[in-house]
């Protein structure tokens, strides 16, 4: 059975991407079937995303919803699906059956959370900040976020005009400057009295110096400034870990992302 920590962090996370889908022009919304999708009507995975909504007893069943969520897409044939991996029954191994219907394994992410971040165990860099109040600095957050992911300008120009329309009262986002040019990024949520961060990156000429810990850091300080909040909770990649466990994140569950139409 899964912990209330972790079914917490799973349901803050469905939270807040459908959250952000829900500003998009093209926003779609569905729950049923077992499943939550969430879509801003883009051509990019991570503007197509399917969350299972329930627990998954046997691998008919996972194959069922699967169908259900590519029915519901028809001609789109890229989005993502989340799988809360302790929904899934003991019996059952995923990624072949997954596989079977024509999804892929991607990652998997950690939840993770922190009451407090711990103090820095060196000398954290100094960075220029900006608030993402405008055009240029939304285009400089996403295409930012292109460079360190190994995205396109495509994709960056489809998720800057997504995220034009973000909520501010809901959403804080700041890149970290070096000599006034923009080379990390970081963005906190509010979700239920929860501070999420995310989008959290830096270019990759300028990664391994820190720049990732200064701007978490700056970003969850001004966040507080702003609202109150019981904690702070994250989404990490395997590369991210190292990072947020030094900074006092602790694990607390762990998502599998598959890609469609591949």
């Amino acid at each position: 059975m899964p912990t209330n920590a972790a079914v917490e962090s799973y349901s803050v996370y469905r939270k807040s991407w459908s959250a952000l889908f829900q500003v998009s022009r093209s926003a779609k919304m569905f729950d049923g079937e077992g499943l939550t999708i969430a879509t801003a009507g883009g051509k990019w995975p991570t503007m197509n995303m399917v969350f299972l909504s329930s627990p998954v007893h046997n691998a008919i069943e996972l194959r069922g919803r699967v169908s259900a969520a590519m029915n519901y897409f028809g001609e789109q044939p890229l989005w993502l699906l989340v799988v809360f991996d302790n929904w899934i029954d003991t019996s059952i191994v995923p990624q072949p059956v997954l596989w079977e219907s024509g999804l892929c394994f991607v990652q998997r992410c950690t939840g993770m959370e922190a009451r407090m971040l711990s103090g820095p165990s060196g000398l954290v860099p100094e960075l220029e900040y900006m608030f993402v109040d405008s055009p240029w600095t939304n285009r400089m957050f996403c295409d930012i976020n292109a460079d360190s992911y190994g995205l396109t300008s495509d994709w960056c120009g489809d998720v800057a005009e997504w995220s034009s329309r973000w909520p501010s009262q809901t959403i804080q986002r700041w890149l970290g400057c070096v000599h006034g040019v923009p080379v990390s990024t970081a963005a906190v949520q509010l979700v239920d009295n929860i501070a999420i961060v995310a989008w959290v990156a830096t270019r990759p000429a300028h990664q391994g110096k820190g720049y990732g810990e200064a701007i978490v850091r700056h970003a969850l300080a001004k966040a507080a400034e702003m609202w109150k909040f019981e904690k702070t909770v994250l989404y990490s990649t395997p590369a991210g870990l190292k990072l947020y466990r030094k900074l006092g994140y602790a694990d607390v569950t762990t998502f599998s992302i598959y890609l469609a139409g591949v």
